[in-house]
């Protein structure tokens, strides 16, 4: 049980320093830990209750919504410095999530 929390923990770890590179997905994570990407899902469900590529999502969503904030990006810029392929993956992924377009995303409503 000990391994695979610390496991867990490196997939967390390294999915928080990779997010914001496009090509990172589960399957590089899994290969990063030298491990099954079906073993990958199953200990990371277990410990945080999602699935990697969740987590994943999260931390890109996060880091996107931190920029939006601030002004100064636009919609691209923020796309490309979360991990999204594309700007327009990003809205999609973006709005899938919150409902809403990122050029209309409200702090105060979400």
């Amino acid at each position: 049980q000990n391994d695979e929390k610390k496991l867990v923990e490196e997939a967390k770890r390294i999915i928080e320093k990779e997010f914001h590179n496009p090509t990172f997905n589960v399957n590089s994570l899994a290969e990063q830990l030298n491990i099954h990407r079906a073993t990958l899902y199953r200990e990371f469900k277990k410990t945080y209750f999602m699935s990697p590529l969740k987590y994943l999502t999260g931390c890109r969503l996060r880091k996107a919504i931190e920029m939006l904030l601030t002004d100064g990006y636009s919609i691209k810029e923020i796309a490309f410095a979360c991990g999204f392929a594309s700007p327009e993956y990003f809205s999609t992924v973006f709005a899938a999530e919150f409902g809403t377009s990122p050029s209309k995303f409200d702090p105060n409503i979400h």
